[in-house]
Protein backbone atom coordinates (compact mmCIF):
# COMPACT_ATOMS: atom_id res chain seq x y z
CA UNK A 1 0.00 0.00 0.00
CA UNK A 2 0.95 3.15 -1.15
CA UNK A 3 0.37 6.48 1.20
CA UNK A 4 1.70 9.87 1.68
CA UNK A 5 2.64 11.02 4.82
CA UNK A 6 4.35 14.04 5.68
CA UNK A 7 6.02 16.21 8.60
CA UNK A 8 2.50 18.12 8.51
CA UNK A 9 0.57 15.19 8.87
CA UNK A 10 2.32 13.72 11.82
CA UNK A 11 2.74 16.68 13.62
CA UNK A 12 -0.08 17.47 16.44
CA UNK A 13 -2.55 20.69 15.96
CA UNK A 14 -1.60 22.10 19.24
CA UNK A 15 1.88 21.88 18.99
CA UNK A 16 3.83 25.18 20.12
CA UNK A 17 6.53 25.39 17.01
CA UNK A 18 2.70 25.54 14.97
CA UNK A 19 1.87 28.61 16.96
CA UNK A 20 5.11 29.94 16.97
CA UNK A 21 5.56 29.10 12.91
CA UNK A 22 1.66 30.97 13.17
CA UNK A 23 2.67 34.75 15.16
CA UNK A 24 6.80 34.46 13.87
CA UNK A 25 7.03 36.03 9.64
CA UNK A 26 10.61 35.02 9.49
CA UNK A 27 10.48 35.77 4.98
CA UNK A 28 11.29 39.08 5.11
CA UNK A 29 14.63 38.74 7.49
CA UNK A 30 15.05 35.72 4.94
CA UNK A 31 14.75 38.29 1.76
CA UNK A 32 17.23 41.06 3.68
CA UNK A 33 19.97 38.45 4.39
CA UNK A 34 20.42 37.18 0.62
CA UNK A 35 23.13 39.57 0.11
CA UNK A 36 25.37 37.63 2.70
CA UNK A 37 25.21 34.36 0.09
CA UNK A 38 27.19 34.32 -3.52
CA UNK A 39 25.34 33.95 -6.46
CA UNK A 40 28.13 31.27 -7.72
CA UNK A 41 28.74 27.96 -6.71
CA UNK A 42 26.30 25.01 -5.45
CA UNK A 43 23.24 26.14 -3.78
CA UNK A 44 22.81 25.41 -0.23
CA UNK A 45 20.57 25.27 2.58
CA UNK A 46 17.84 28.09 2.09
CA UNK A 47 18.36 31.48 4.62
CA UNK A 48 14.45 30.75 5.67
CA UNK A 49 15.68 27.21 6.92
CA UNK A 50 18.66 28.58 8.28
CA UNK A 51 16.91 31.02 10.47
CA UNK A 52 14.73 28.66 11.70
CA UNK A 53 17.41 26.37 12.96
CA UNK A 54 18.47 29.04 14.78
CA UNK A 55 15.76 29.63 16.84
CA UNK A 56 14.89 26.21 17.68
CA UNK A 57 18.41 25.73 17.91
CA UNK A 58 18.20 27.85 21.48
CA UNK A 59 14.49 27.34 22.35
CA UNK A 60 15.80 23.88 23.00
CA UNK A 61 19.40 24.36 23.83
CA UNK A 62 20.27 21.98 21.57
CA UNK A 63 24.67 21.93 20.80
CA UNK A 64 25.28 22.06 17.12
CA UNK A 65 25.49 18.14 17.46
CA UNK A 66 22.20 17.80 18.95
CA UNK A 67 20.77 20.32 16.45
CA UNK A 68 22.39 18.36 13.66
CA UNK A 69 20.13 15.37 15.35
CA UNK A 70 17.23 16.93 15.56
CA UNK A 71 16.75 18.19 12.16
CA UNK A 72 17.17 14.95 11.31
CA UNK A 73 15.09 12.57 13.47
CA UNK A 74 12.93 15.24 15.03
CA UNK A 75 9.58 15.43 13.19
CA UNK A 76 8.68 18.93 14.72
CA UNK A 77 11.95 20.59 13.87
CA UNK A 78 12.22 19.32 10.49
CA UNK A 79 8.42 20.49 10.16
CA UNK A 80 9.21 23.82 11.57
CA UNK A 81 12.43 24.40 9.72
CA UNK A 82 10.23 23.47 6.52
CA UNK A 83 11.94 19.77 5.61
CA UNK A 84 10.28 16.77 4.74
CA UNK A 85 10.35 13.75 6.13
CA UNK A 86 12.98 12.29 3.75
CA UNK A 87 15.03 15.40 2.85
CA UNK A 88 18.34 15.98 3.67
CA UNK A 89 19.34 18.44 6.33
CA UNK A 90 22.68 20.50 7.62
CA UNK A 91 25.46 18.76 9.19
CA UNK A 92 26.67 20.41 12.57
CA UNK A 93 29.10 22.60 10.66
CA UNK A 94 26.62 24.53 8.71
CA UNK A 95 25.34 26.24 12.23
CA UNK A 96 28.93 27.53 13.31
CA UNK A 97 29.17 28.73 9.59
CA UNK A 98 25.72 30.08 9.59
CA UNK A 99 26.44 32.71 12.67
CA UNK A 100 29.65 33.34 11.68
CA UNK A 101 27.95 34.66 8.41
CA UNK A 102 25.22 36.68 9.99
CA UNK A 103 27.32 38.10 12.90
CA UNK A 104 26.13 40.02 15.83
CA UNK A 105 24.66 43.00 14.03
CA UNK A 106 22.65 41.31 11.91
CA UNK A 107 21.39 38.76 15.07
CA UNK A 108 20.64 41.91 16.69
CA UNK A 109 18.28 42.91 14.25
CA UNK A 110 16.81 39.33 13.69
CA UNK A 111 16.16 40.01 18.07
CA UNK A 112 14.23 43.53 17.03
CA UNK A 113 12.13 41.73 14.31
CA UNK A 114 10.60 39.20 16.83
CA UNK A 115 10.08 42.26 19.60
CA UNK A 116 8.59 44.64 16.98
CA UNK A 117 6.08 41.89 15.86
CA UNK A 118 5.30 40.87 19.44
CA UNK A 119 4.71 44.79 19.71
CA UNK A 120 2.37 44.76 16.57
CA UNK A 121 0.21 42.48 18.31
CA UNK A 122 -0.44 44.36 21.51
CA UNK A 123 1.79 42.00 23.67
CA UNK A 124 4.62 44.72 24.70
CA UNK A 125 4.77 47.91 25.79
CA UNK A 126 7.47 50.46 26.39
CA UNK A 127 6.18 51.71 29.59
CA UNK A 128 10.05 51.72 31.13
CA UNK A 129 13.28 49.81 30.30
CA UNK A 130 14.65 47.79 32.59
CA UNK A 131 18.83 47.46 32.47
CA UNK A 132 20.54 44.58 34.26
CA UNK A 133 24.57 43.14 34.02
CA UNK A 134 24.91 39.43 35.08
CA UNK A 135 28.30 37.80 34.56
CA UNK A 136 28.04 35.25 32.09
CA UNK A 137 31.00 32.57 32.88
CA UNK A 138 33.32 31.56 29.96
CA UNK A 139 35.29 28.96 32.15
CA UNK A 140 34.91 28.13 35.67
CA UNK A 141 38.51 26.24 36.62
CA UNK A 142 41.31 28.39 35.84
CA UNK A 143 43.62 26.13 38.42
CA UNK A 144 45.96 25.04 35.83
CA UNK A 145 46.16 28.29 33.72
CA UNK A 146 47.15 30.04 37.75
CA UNK A 147 50.01 27.46 38.21
CA UNK A 148 51.50 28.09 34.83
CA UNK A 149 51.17 31.69 35.53
CA UNK A 150 52.73 31.53 38.66
CA UNK A 151 55.76 29.07 37.39
CA UNK A 152 55.95 31.63 34.50
CA UNK A 153 57.48 34.18 37.54
CA UNK A 154 53.39 35.94 37.59
CA UNK A 155 52.80 36.64 41.36
CA UNK A 156 49.18 35.74 40.75
CA UNK A 157 46.39 34.96 37.90
CA UNK A 158 44.58 38.69 37.56
CA UNK A 159 42.77 40.82 35.03
CA UNK A 160 46.92 42.26 33.84
CA UNK A 161 47.92 38.26 32.25
CA UNK A 162 44.64 36.40 32.13
CA UNK A 163 44.27 37.13 28.62
CA UNK A 164 47.55 34.81 28.22
CA UNK A 165 46.76 32.24 30.28
CA UNK A 166 42.35 31.70 29.96
CA UNK A 167 41.47 29.69 26.84
CA UNK A 168 39.41 33.11 25.85
CA UNK A 169 41.44 36.12 25.34
CA UNK A 170 38.95 38.30 26.00
CA UNK A 171 37.56 36.64 29.01
CA UNK A 172 38.49 38.78 32.30
CA UNK A 173 38.13 38.20 36.21
CA UNK A 174 35.59 40.24 38.16
CA UNK A 175 32.55 41.17 39.30
CA UNK A 176 29.24 43.47 39.98
CA UNK A 177 30.07 46.80 42.30
CA UNK A 178 28.23 49.10 41.50
CA UNK A 179 24.20 48.44 42.47
CA UNK A 180 25.40 45.27 44.40
CA UNK A 181 23.02 44.50 47.33
CA UNK A 182 25.71 43.70 49.69
CA UNK A 183 25.33 40.65 52.84
CA UNK A 184 24.18 40.78 56.31
CA UNK A 185 28.06 41.13 57.27
CA UNK A 186 29.56 43.16 54.83
CA UNK A 187 30.97 46.45 55.57
CA UNK A 188 28.91 49.71 54.21
CA UNK A 189 25.37 47.70 54.14
CA UNK A 190 23.06 50.13 53.57
CA UNK A 191 19.68 47.98 54.74
CA UNK A 192 17.16 50.31 53.63
CA UNK A 193 18.86 50.88 50.37
CA UNK A 194 19.23 47.47 49.83
CA UNK A 195 15.38 46.72 50.83
CA UNK A 196 14.02 49.27 48.36
CA UNK A 197 16.29 47.63 45.69
CA UNK A 198 15.13 44.39 46.19
CA UNK A 199 11.76 45.38 45.77
CA UNK A 200 12.46 47.14 42.74
CA UNK A 201 14.44 44.31 40.74
CA UNK A 202 12.85 41.47 42.44
CA UNK A 203 10.46 40.69 39.60
CA UNK A 204 13.09 40.95 37.02
CA UNK A 205 15.60 39.20 38.67
CA UNK A 206 13.38 36.23 38.76
CA UNK A 207 14.00 35.99 34.72
CA UNK A 208 17.28 37.06 34.84
CA UNK A 209 18.36 34.30 37.45
CA UNK A 210 17.20 31.54 35.32
CA UNK A 211 18.59 32.44 31.89
CA UNK A 212 22.15 30.47 31.46
CA UNK A 213 25.01 32.31 32.70
CA UNK A 214 27.58 29.98 30.64
CA UNK A 215 28.98 30.95 27.56
CA UNK A 216 28.96 28.65 24.52
CA UNK A 217 31.19 30.68 22.66
CA UNK A 218 34.63 32.68 23.18
CA UNK A 219 34.91 36.37 22.32
CA UNK A 220 32.68 39.56 23.41
CA UNK A 221 30.88 39.00 19.94
CA UNK A 222 30.36 35.48 19.97
CA UNK A 223 28.91 35.77 23.22
CA UNK A 224 26.80 38.77 22.52
CA UNK A 225 24.90 37.01 19.75
CA UNK A 226 24.17 33.99 22.07
CA UNK A 227 22.34 36.62 24.32
CA UNK A 228 20.40 38.19 21.66
CA UNK A 229 19.25 34.32 20.60
CA UNK A 230 18.77 33.71 23.97
CA UNK A 231 16.79 36.34 24.80
CA UNK A 232 14.51 35.72 21.48
CA UNK A 233 14.00 32.33 23.15
CA UNK A 234 12.82 33.92 26.47
CA UNK A 235 10.14 36.16 24.70
CA UNK A 236 8.68 33.14 22.33
CA UNK A 237 8.93 31.40 25.44
CA UNK A 238 7.00 33.66 27.82
CA UNK A 239 4.19 34.24 24.44
CA UNK A 240 4.17 30.96 24.22
CA UNK A 241 3.21 30.59 28.22
CA UNK A 242 0.58 33.70 28.04
CA UNK A 243 -0.97 32.38 25.27
CA UNK A 244 -1.42 28.61 27.21
CA UNK A 245 -3.15 31.16 30.17
CA UNK A 246 -5.00 33.43 27.64
CA UNK A 247 -6.57 30.82 25.13
CA UNK A 248 -9.17 32.87 24.31
CA UNK A 249 -7.00 35.65 22.86
CA UNK A 250 -5.26 33.29 20.34
CA UNK A 251 -6.61 34.58 17.26
CA UNK A 252 -7.19 38.21 18.52
CA UNK A 253 -5.09 40.34 16.11
CA UNK A 254 -4.05 43.09 18.85
CA UNK A 255 -4.25 41.93 22.46
CA UNK A 256 -5.82 43.94 24.83
CA UNK A 257 -3.41 42.82 28.11
CA UNK A 258 0.30 43.41 28.30
CA UNK A 259 2.54 40.32 29.04
CA UNK A 260 4.88 42.26 31.79
CA UNK A 261 7.59 39.46 30.94
CA UNK A 262 7.98 39.48 27.68
CA UNK A 263 10.26 41.97 27.06
CA UNK A 264 12.53 41.82 29.83
CA UNK A 265 15.53 40.82 27.99
CA UNK A 266 15.20 43.76 25.07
Amino acid sequence: MLTNITADSLLRKDHPFRKINDFLDIAPLAAQFESLYSERGAPGTPLQQGLRAMIVHFLEDYSDRQMESAMSENIAVKWFCQFELGEATPDHSYFGNLRKRLGTANVAKIFNHVVGQMRARGLVSDVFHFIDSSAVITKTALWAERDQAISDGEKKLDNTNVKKYGADDQARLGCKKSGVILKENMKGKDRYRDKWLTRVRMPYEGVFSKTPKRARYRGWAKVQLQGFMEAIAHNLRCWLGWLRRNPELAICPFMGEVCPEVEIRR
